[in-house]
């Protein structure tokens, strides 16, 4: 029996285009799974121009959403940083998005002959490098903060979260931890963390199941255990007979 072909894509074709790593890792937490599908597809529709103007009807065709969710999550994504959009009503079209450089990052063209590169490599300036590694440093000085650190912490999750072992590759979930520690000590958010299982599932208790919704909904932890503390606890009231 002879074996499958099958073809490997060829990014020095013209039949493709790219968005930033950043993207995906760090900003879907901000603009959700429909906001990365909109972004995906003026990232099509722009190619390497980096502006495109699909018209509205376009896109509700393409993407299945309504106009409402596209204006929404258009203003979801200027409000980011990722999209500038213009307004064609002067020019007799429709709007113009322009895809902007996300902050701290370094663009690389796609090189002008096919062979040279086969991948579009995204890189920090060295500056910035140098500065983030450095407040990184000071942290785990001041916390006696290490990469083992976090992923214990991460393991904490274990019991409300079957998949937690995805949290300890994820850069969105590590960093929220990092910040936590940063801002109440590791102890206190080991502890908030081995809280969780206890009000697991309760009526009214947040449902938190990782670093990023812990930083997120730690208001709404807080509020929920001050409530329980604060209820009378039942007891047995024994009545004498009249």
């Amino acid at each position: 029996m002879e074996k499958e072909k099958f073809q490997i894509r060829d990014l020095r074709n013209s039949d493709w285009y790219w968005i930033q790593r950043e993207i995906y890792e760090n900003y879907i937490p901000k603009i959700g799974i429909i906001g990365l599908a909109l972004y995906n597809a003026y990232a099509s529709y722009s190619r390497n121009e980096g502006k495109c103007f699909p018209s509205q009807g376009l896109i509700v065709k393409k993407l299945k959403i309504s106009i409402p969710t596209i204006i929404k999550y258009n203003k979801i994504l200027e409000q980011n940083g990722l999209i500038k959009i213009e307004s064609g009503k002067k020019k007799g079209i429709v709007n113009i998005i322009s895809l902007l450089k996300t902050k701290g990052i370094k663009q690389v063209k796609t090189p002008s002959k096919p062979g040279l590169d086969q991948g579009i490599k995204q890189v920090k300036t060295e500056s910035e490098a140098i500065e983030s590694k450095a407040k990184k440093e000071i942290v785990i000085v001041k916390q006696g903060f290490t990469g083992k650190d976090i992923n214990d912490l991460i393991k904490l999750f274990k019991p409300i979260n079957p998949t937690y072992e995805r949290l300890f590759a994820n850069k969105t979930q590590r960093e929220a931890l990092e910040r936590l520690v940063k801002k109440f000590g590791k102890e206190k958010v080991e502890n908030m963390i081995k809280s969780l299982p206890k009000i697991f599932g309760k009526p009214y208790a947040p449902r938190i199941t990782t670093p990023y919704l812990l930083e997120q909904k730690l208001a709404d932890l807080i509020a929920y255990i001050q409530q329980e503390r604060s209820k009378p606890k039942k007891g047995i009231i024994i009545r004498e007979n009249a």
